[in-house]
């Protein structure tokens, strides 16, 4: 097997590229603006990189901007608030594993208890505790189907402890982390 990575055409960008707005703007009449990057396993890709990466890039925004319809954000909150309520949302939505329903309380792994200590913490498990607060601010918003994936998730997990939880577990529901 082997990974391909792949570039349709070099482009210099940098983070305080001011004119992004323009240019994402732009993007809606010229599909091919920005460079692509397609990492695939196993057989390289066959069909068109331009267009594969255009489909796939509108099913992925369809799915994400139905996901947001389908919540509900708090009235009374002024337009930017709300954007800031929405993305806060799309980042905890992005920690549940679909798989399992379980939720992970960061994309990160070590982060130490204090600067200098010899703790850490792998935050790319399933914290139980965590995972409320999550839940929670789904609850708020509406997005009842992650609250029932997680319950799917717990359950299998309670079905093969012995007595009590954990306070922590694998995404999958191991109980013996490494």
């Amino acid at each position: 097997r082997r990974n391909f990575a792949h570039l349709s055409k070099k482009q210099e960008a940098t983070s305080d590229d001011r004119s992004y707005g323009s240019r994402h703007a732009a993007r809606e009449k010229e599909p091919h603006a920005y460079p692509y990057l397609v990492l695939t396993w196993g057989e390289h890709m066959e069909a068109a990189l331009a267009e594969t990466s255009d489909s796939l890039l509108g099913r992925t925004q369809r799915y994400w901007q139905r996901w947001v319809k389908h919540g509900a954000v708090p009235t009374g909150l002024a337009d930017r608030l709300q954007r800031h309520v929405i993305r806060s949302a799309l980042t905890l939505k992005l920690h549940q594993f679909e798989d399992t329903g379980a939720i992970t309380a960061a994309t990160t792994t070590s982060i130490p208890e204090y600067p200098g200590s010899g703790r850490t913490w792998d935050y790319r498990y399933c914290w139980l505790r965590d995972a409320y607060f999550t839940l929670a601010a789904m609850r708020q918003l509406n997005h009842f189907e992650e609250i029932e994936g997680f319950v799917s998730y717990l359950a299998n997990i309670a079905a093969c402890s012995d007595d009590q939880l954990q306070p922590v577990y694998g995404i999958s529901g191991a109980r013996e982390l490494t």
